[in-house]
Parts: structure tokens; C-alpha cells; sequence
């Protein structure tokens, strides 16, 4: 087992990917959840869909691309073409996300706020937010 890299491009680091300024769920970890045979019955439905959930922050639009798949109130075999072109679309999704980091060659700005229960910030690069920040002060 290696416990140093250097120089290098790409690291795979606690279930992510970083490269290149680049964030991904890392490839390996996801390989078996696209892999996935349409399910055959209402269990492995379920299953599946539990599995996306634990990757629903990388995918753009989960919840409206999960929808039919969870309308799915008996199961009928096969999975209608509704649930069948959505479990794809989650697969699709979950194998070619990639969130970039900030760009240091770029500016950034801060936006500020307050109150008198609390003070918040945002990082921009762009007018895209990178990084938030709230304190309640009270």
C-alpha cells in the first residue's frame, strides 16, 4: 500500500477524485452502482434507489430524476420505460459528474452580511458561489 504521492495530476482521497482542480466521487467506488441490472423486483427497487440517495448531492436535479422511480407503486415486470430511461439518466449522471474547484488564476470577491442575530459571507469566483460561511451571533 502506498502512503505518499508526489507530483502527481490525479488522488483518490477518502472516496473522491481530485484532479486537476476537479472533484468527483471516485470512479471505482461507482463502477458497481452504474453496473446495476434493472431491478426485478419492488426490494431491489428500493435498494437502488437508497443507493442514489447516498449520491444525490452530485447529481443535478436528483429529485426530479428519481420521481419515477419512486412512483413505482407495484412493481410490473418489466420496469416501464418511464423508470427504465430515469434509472439510466441516475447512471449516466453519477458517471460523468465533476464539480470544479476554484481557479487561482481567477479573482475572487466576498460578499457580506449582518444583522443583529448573525453575520454571514460568501466566496464568489465568477459570480458563482465557492464557499459559504454564517455565524449566529446570539
Amino acid at each position: 500500500m502506498k502512503t505518499s504521492v508526489f507530483a502527481s495530476d490525479t488522488i483518490n482521497l477518502l472516496g473522491y477524485r481530485i484532479t486537476n482542480g476537479q472533484l468527483q466521487p471516485d470512479p471505482e467506488r461507482v463502477k458497481p452502482l452504474v453496473k446495476l441490472p434493472n431491478p426485478v423486483n419492488a426490494k431491489a427497487l428500493q435498494r437502488i434507489i437508497g443507493m442514489f440517495a447516498c449520491y444525490a448531492q452530485w447529481i443535478p436535479r436528483y429529485s426530479e430524476k428519481v420521481k419515477p422511480l419512486l412512483d413505482v407503486k407495484r412493481f410490473w415486470r418489466p420496469l416501464c420505460d418511464e423508470a427504465v430511461s430515469a434509472l439510466e439518466s441516475l447512471k449516466k449522471c453519477l458517471s460523468t459528474v465533476k464539480l470544479g474547484t476554484t481557479d487561482e488564476s481567477l479573482r475572487l470577491t466576498a460578499e457580506t452580511g449582518e444583522s443583529e442575530h448573525a453575520i454571514s459571507a460568501t466566496l464568489n469566483q465568477q459570480n458563482r458561489p465557492v464557499a459559504f460561511f454564517f455565524k449566529d451571533t446570539e
